[in-house]
């Protein structure tokens, strides 16, 4: 049962055709130049309806342009070669008796990017360089840089340009929009310099596709000028070839001189010159017999590259090779198996200067043994005295010696010499393996290592000892002078260690002992210690001394009497081996002490052994 309104509505719609529409709206692309069809949702195929298509609700489309064509039998609107002007809003109207129906369709005319400008750079260098690449599009086109496939510039290109940018480039970009969108990228360069230079990618893309162009960057630059060699030597009437390498942007105009001469076809050298890029490779072939003399052969060759930049000069000094002179060697000292040399280098070490030492010694006894061996020569060998250690040697056999300095040319003369090693020699100086600091107040256990005898075995130890006045500072202890006499030991030759008794408490001493056999004695070696202010601790010093490897030494506390003035730096704890033995004479003689001791243990032994 309809009411009043409705029932209103109802006959009304009979007697006036009533409009349907639907207010769902549509939306369509179509690619520029392509053809954009548009479908009718409200057409119903073969009813007999008729169509029509406005753009905007106002213009019928067929009377705007004749590339937009309705199909009666479909009700779809066909635009052929569709524009950006074809882009809006269109509306299909259906009747069909008395009855309409319409539907909107929003058209968007899109486009691939289309890059229609770019602008190289071509700039001096520290310049600013700009790459420009402008690109039509719709919608509009984001803008990216690239150089050697790396991309430039941040993901996003702004209108600005990067904030707090650490990079020596900027990117600028700006969108306008209009019938078609028009977007300018500018990719610029603070202060250019060659490394910039190359191919640059501008890519441009949107939802329908991309574009991409190439741009170059040149930079124009002065030559820079590379001599591999300076200095190039010449050996036995052979020169090699000079080098010379520039680099500049545009390339440069080259040219060489000798003597304020160019090159001419009587010269006695060729200039070849061959450029690739920004690369431009010189090289003087020289010719010595079209030389008229040495003169013309050993000294100064220049070449000066130019460009519209500036220009450069580049210079050779051809020289005659010439060998070092031989070293100096002497025997510094020699044992029945090691000899030690002292090398100097001569004042002229040849052109170019030596960079080896070769040495070369065979055995003249076996008439077996040559070696072999060679040393480069540094910046500091070079400039000092050397010493040159030869080991593993024979005793008692003679050997010779061949030494001479090279360079990348030549040998120098040789220096030889010819040494016999002895079959003994003295003994090596003692080395002390005791602490500094003692562990008892007024006794003090010395101990040391039995020394390389050469050959000969050791007859005895002799040393003496006094207590030292001495100053303590950073660099060790320095001995101001000697405060006590001195004390004479003389230590049997299988001995290691000594205890010395009778000290004073906390109180420096030096010790001076030399190792004697057959043949002579050892350099003297120097210790210092100091005794114990406290008790003693650990085992008792006279416990030590009943072992058969001790030797004891018992002697009443020093005066301190003596005023010996001495002057020297030792460290605590250091062994001296170089002082002269000459300097010191120690007196060889056997304590009382030892001599009692020996006695009461052959006494002991042999009440062991008689028979009950």
């Amino acid at each position: 049962m309809l009411d009043g309104y409705h029932g209103f509505l109802l006959a009304l719609c009979l007697i006036v055709p009533c409009r349907a529409s639907d207010s769902r709206e549509k939306k369509m692309q179509a690619l520029e130049g392509a053809m954009g069809l548009l479908e009718c949702p409200v057409f119903q195929y073969g009813s007999g309806q008729r169509v029509t298509w406005t753009k905007e609700r106002s213009v019928e489309v067929t009377k705007i342009s004749p590339r937009l064509t309705v199909n009666q039998r479909s009700g779809a609107l066909r635009i052929h070669r569709a524009q950006f002007t074809d882009s809006g809003r269109y509306t299909c109207t259906v009747r069909d008796g008395n009855d309409t129906m319409s539907r909107d369709t929003t058209l968007d005319v899109v486009s691939y990017p289309r890059i229609t400008m770019v602008q190289n750079a071509s700039v001096a260098r520290g310049e600013e360089a700009t790459l420009l690449c402008k690109v039509e599009s719709t919608p509009a086109s984001d803008i990216s840089w690239h150089r050697l496939d790396v991309p430039l510039g941040p993901p996003e290109v702004t209108a600005a340009p990067q904030s707090e940018n650490t990079m020596d480039y900027d990117v600028f970009t700006s969108t306008s929009e209009g019938v078609t969108s028009v977007t300018v990228s500018e990719l610029r360069y603070r202060s250019v310099q060659p490394g910039h230079a190359g191919l640059y990618l501008c890519l441009a893309a949107n939802d329908p596709g991309s574009a991409r162009a190439i741009l170059a960057l040149s930079v124009i630059y002065a030559p820079i000028a590379t001599v591999p060699e300076p200095v190039v030597v010449a050996w036995a009437g052979k020169v090699p070839d000079i080098h010379m390498i520039f680099k500049a942007t545009p390339p440069p105009r080259v040219s060489c001189f000798h003597d304020n001469q160019t090159v001419g076809p009587n010269s006695h050298w060729i200039m070849f010159v061959d450029t690739h890029e920004e690369i431009t490779n010189v090289t003087l072939k020289i010719d010595p017999e079209k030389a008229s003399n040495e003169t013309d052969i050993y000294t100064n060759y220049s070449c000066t590259a130019t460009n519209t930049v500036g220009q450069t000069t580049a210079s050779v000094t051809v020289t005659e090779g010439r060998a070092p002179d031989p070293p100096q060697v002497r025997i510094d000292s020699q044992r029945p198996t090691w000899i030690v040399l002292e090398i100097t280098m001569p004042p002229y070490m040849g052109i170019p200067p030596a960079d080896r030492i070769v040495t070369r010694y065979e055995d003249l006894t076996s008439l077996e043994e040559i070696k072999e061996f060679d040393e480069a020569i540094t910046p500091r060998t070079s400039e000092t005295n050397q010493k040159w250690n030869l080991t593993g040697l024979q005793p008692g056999h003679t050997y010779r010696l061949v030494m001479h300095l090279s360079n990348t040319l030549a040998n120098s003369k040789a220096t030889v010499l010819t040494t016999t090693l002895p079959l003994h020699a003295a003994p090596d100086p003692v080395q002390f393996v005791s602490p500094p600091q003692g562990d008892y107040p007024r006794a003090y256990v010395l101990r040391w290592l039995a020394p390389v005898t050469h050959g000969a075995p050791l007859s005895n130890y002799t040393l003496s000892y006094a207590a030292v006045a001495v100053r303590e500072g950073e660099d060790g202890v320095r001995v101001e002078r000697v405060i006590g006499p001195e004390h004479p030991v003389t230590v049997q030759r299988m001995a290691k260690t000594l205890v010395i008794s009778g000290l004073s408490e906390n109180t420096f001493y030096r010790v001076n002992m030399t190792a004697h056999n057959n043949v002579g004695a050892s350099a003297p070696s120097i210790f210092i210690f100091r005794t114990g202010n406290d008790t003693a601790h650990g085992e008792r010093h006279q416990d030590i001394a009943d072992r058969p490897e001790v030797h004891y030494s018992r002697l009443p506390p020093d005066t301190r009497n003596s005023q010996v003035q001495v002057e020297e730096t030792i460290q605590p704890g250091t062994s001296l081996g170089q002082e002269n033995s000459s300097s010191r004479t120690l007196p060889r003689t056997i304590t009382p002490i030892l001599l009692a001791y020996l006695a009461l243990l052959l006494s002991t032994c042999l009440t062991r052994d008689r028979p009950a």
